[in-house]
């Protein structure tokens, strides 16, 4: 039982119990046993190396592992696959890891220049601009090849394309609208132009290629010509075609526009060339004859002696006419090619052409005949005989006796076939020479006569019809 201290006793000191308490805590635990350290060198002496051969300066940093993973595009701007991208559309390719950008090669195919290259992100980002726009409507393929930092490959996809915006592609094929000559027409000229009017422009010499004259053979070697829009095509023949020719022609689905369409279906024609005719016409005995002035004499329309120049005695001046009907031409003809006249000679009296000054052939007018005169002058013959020419007349040189003068009259012809109406399909003619008469009494004469050849005179016209 601990004491118990009585009021007024001193307070013992605190030493004692805390001597105690060590005592007790000194019996409960092991005291190891004080060893003494071995010599080191003093502070002068060469410190030892370490395995690796340095000073010991303590353990060696941790380098960490070695960077063997290969770099990917983990995004690309277009997307592969895109349309309808802008043509100003920057290129842009997001790396999974910072790149040697030096190693970045970027490829594009149809070719594009490219600006130099813009990099973010610590080199994983990358931005191309293009020095132009891009082609509208265009696909492109663009290709990257390049390492990261580490010297790794790219990998995964690398190819991808995209295709801008623009009008959409033109797809329709083209089509024929018109040709010429027109289908199955006939009375086409024999060097006619054949002409094709496409829908749209055209590929010049796919258009030519695809064209061909299939019959007859032997025309394919013509020369071509195009309008400015290149939508006719206009072919001319290397020669004129045979009259009345049948004539087929194409024009393939080699035939392509602009975009490449092929038209859209092999287009043949034909066409009939202008056929020939001919017709020979004998003089009009209406209209042809000799009339002298001053007496200005007819008393018959029948052939029988007519006579060109003076006369003996009287000094009468003869004119001869030499009228033709034109109504056994067709009326569709599309040309006279020719027409000449003919004159028979039988007999010469006296020089005219050297005494009567030159000889002229003359187109007139003297309508649908040349009117009787007997016992006086008719006003009407009168006026035929001095009737104004149509045209200037035409110079004739010295017929030979026995065979016929002849004469070139298409234009006079072509002339009054125009003006058929008014002219009564007929063509007439005045031959008379500059002087009429040298009235020196003596016949200066070219004869025709019936007895020696039955035909005054004949007009023979070649023509074109349908």
């Amino acid at each position: 039982m601990p004491l118990a201290m009585r009021p007024g006793m001193p307070r013992p000191p605190l030493i004692l119990p805390l001597l105690l308490l060590l005592g007790s805590l000194a019996a409960c635990v092991d005291i190891p046993e004080v060893v003494t350290p071995p010599e080191t060198p003093d502070s002068g002496t060469e410190p030892l190396p370490d395995a690796g051969g340095r000073p010991d300066a303590g353990p060696l940093p941790d380098a960490g592992p070695v960077d063997t993973v290969r770099p990917v595009l983990l995004n690309t701007s277009p997307m592969g696959g895109a349309t309808e991208v802008p043509t100003g559309t920057p290129l842009v390719l997001t790396f999974s890891e910072a790149m040697d950008t030096a190693s970045i090669e970027v490829t594009l195919q149809p070719a594009v220049t490219l600006r130099a290259p813009t990099w973010n992100q610590q080199g994983s980002v990358l931005t191309l601009q293009h020095e132009a726009e891009l082609a509208e409507n265009t696909p492109y393929t663009m290709t990257v090849d390049g390492e990261d930092k580490a010297g790794n490959p790219l990998t995964g996809a690398r190819t991808f394309s995209f295709t801008t915006t623009g009008p959409a592609p033109d797809t329709t094929p083209p089509t024929v609208l018109a040709t010429s000559p027109v289908q199955s027409s006939i009375g086409n000229a024999r060097n006619a132009l054949l002409e094709v009017v496409f829908s749209e422009p055209m590929n010049k010499s796919a258009a030519e290629a695809a064209f061909s004259i299939t019959s007859p053979a032997g025309f394919n070697s013509g020369s071509f010509s195009w309008n400015s829009a290149a939508t006719v095509m206009t072919y001319s023949v290397p020669a004129s075609f045979s009259h009345g020719a049948q004539v087929t022609w194409q024009v393939s689905t080699g035939a392509r526009d602009e975009a490449d369409n092929a038209l859209a279906e092999t287009m043949t024609r034909g066409f009939r060339v202008v056929r020939q005719g001919s017709l020979t016409v004998n003089f009009d005995p209406a209209t042809s004859g000799s009339v002298a002035a001053p007496n200005y004499f007819r008393q018959t329309i029948v052939y029988n002696f007519e006579m060109l120049g003076d006369s003996e005695g009287t000094n009468a001046a003869y004119r001869l006419f030499l009228g033709f009907k034109l109504d056994g031409l067709p009326e569709d003809l599309t040309q006279i090619s020719h027409a000449s006249l003919s004159w028979w000679v039988s007999h010469r009296q006296g020089t005219p052409f050297e005494n009567l000054g030159q000889l002229w052939l003359e187109p007139v007018d003297v309508g649908e005949q040349l009117e009787l005169s007997i016992d006086e002058p008719n006003p009407q013959l009168v006026a035929d005989y001095h009737a104004v020419p149509l045209v200037a007349g035409t110079e004739v040189l010295q017929t030979a006796l026995g065979s016929p003068g002849i004469f070139n009259v298409t234009s006079s012809v072509v002339n009054d076939w125009v003006n058929r109406s008014a002219r009564g399909k007929r063509t007439q003619y005045r031959l008379r020479f500059g002087q009429g008469t040298d009235n020196d009494g003596v016949r200066d004469v070219l004869i025709s006569d019936a007895e020696f050849h039955p035909k005054l005179a004949e007009l023979q016209v070649s023509y074109e019809y349908p």
